[in-house]
């Protein structure tokens, strides 16, 4: 009974993110579209406003938010990381610390810092062409 509960659950929340059920990412979904909401000048962000990387990363989030997961992936495809690969015979807590150096080391956080810091200037810039042309 509480499989079939959860299984009918699932479904319904599946639904009402528009039928994209292997592809949405929920969590991925309302990271997006916060991102959007809060900072609604990411979507004027255009190719001449900054470099191609954060260009993508830009449009990404935006169609993310917009539920075009195909336009979200092919965006960034060009810029992701080759996948993380392991030493031969490296043991589990080899492939947890490398991982975790990986996605939390200190390498990752300086990448993120900067990439956070070429989005703010990409949306800046963007809100400078448009100002410079007598938009709001």
């Amino acid at each position: 009974m509480a499989m079939r509960s959860r299984i009918k659950g699932r479904e319904s929340r599946l639904s009402d993110l528009g039928g994209e059920r292997e592809e949405l990412c929920p969590a991925m979904y309302n990271i997006s579209r916060s991102l959007v909401a809060t900072t609604p000048s990411l979507r004027l962000v255009e190719p001449c406003d900054t470099d191609p990387e954060t260009y993508a990363r830009i449009r990404h989030f935006v169609l993310y938010a917009d539920r075009d997961v195909e336009g979200a992936e092919a965006a960034i495809r060009p810029f992701r990381p080759p996948p993380l690969t392991y030493p031969p015979g490296a043991t589990s807590t080899e492939r947890r610390r490398l991982l975790h150096d990986a996605v939390f080391g200190p390498e990752a956080a300086a990448r993120r810092r900067e990439q956070s810091r070429r989005e703010d200037l990409a949306v800046k810039a963007a809100e400078r062409r448009l100002a410079s042309l007598g938009r709001p």
